[in-house]
């Protein structure tokens, strides 16, 4: 081969090993990334429902509080 060609073989090995190693950082964040939004989708629903309670606990405490002032 001619040095030409022994440099351009020698780029495109050292092209593809950066794309191995890019590719592969990229598949750990992605898994990264979904584990996060799967746990921040658990706690969101815990909160709506926490929400709910509350609201529903506060009503029934604004409806004893008007009961008891009008006695």
């Amino acid at each position: 081969m001619s040095k030409l060609g022994l440099v351009c073989l020698c780029l495109v090995v050292l092209g593809l090993g950066a794309e191995f190693y890019i590719a592969a950082k990229l598949g750990m964040r992605r898994g990264e990334v979904a584990e996060e939004l799967r746990k921040v989708m658990d706690d969101s629903e815990k909160a709506i429902v926490a929400l709910e309670k509350a609201q529903t606990e506060a009503k029934e405490a604004r409806q004893t509080l008007a009961l008891t002032k009008l006695g």
